[in-house]
């Protein structure tokens, strides 16, 4: 009986998760043009699938930080969200062009 009942707690502790959500952000700019969205992994990262690249900084319940770098040809991405006020700056600079968007980010709704 003892048995029993450690292979059903045992089962229990492990299928925790088995249903979790992902989590999904959906950051727009404030002129509408640009939208992002962002999933939680399964090891707690953040990613932008559009980019296959996750946050290679310690996101923490404040801030979000995802950076993409390519020295050979000098370009940088990054991308960053300030959780409290739910806005995001995205900077890149490619092809010797500079460029900085700002807007906000919310969770993403399910739909059903």
């Amino acid at each position: 009986m003892k048995k029993f009942l450690g292979i059903v707690v045992l089962g229990l502790l492990l299928s925790g998760n088995a249903y979790a959500e992902v989590q999904k952000l959906v950051c727009i700019s404030y002129n509408k043009n640009w939208t992002y969205e962002l999933q939680k992994n399964k090891s707690g990262k953040w990613c932008l699938p559009k980019w296959k690249e996750c946050n290679n900084y310690a996101s923490d319940d404040k801030e979000i930080m995802i950076n993409w770098t390519n020295s050979e040809y000098g370009h940088f991405k990054n991308f960053y969200i300030d959780r409290y006020m739910g806005k995001f700056i995205f900077h890149k600079f490619m092809h010797e062009r500079d460029t900085k968007i700002e807007g906000t980010c919310s969770l993403k709704e399910k739909k059903f």
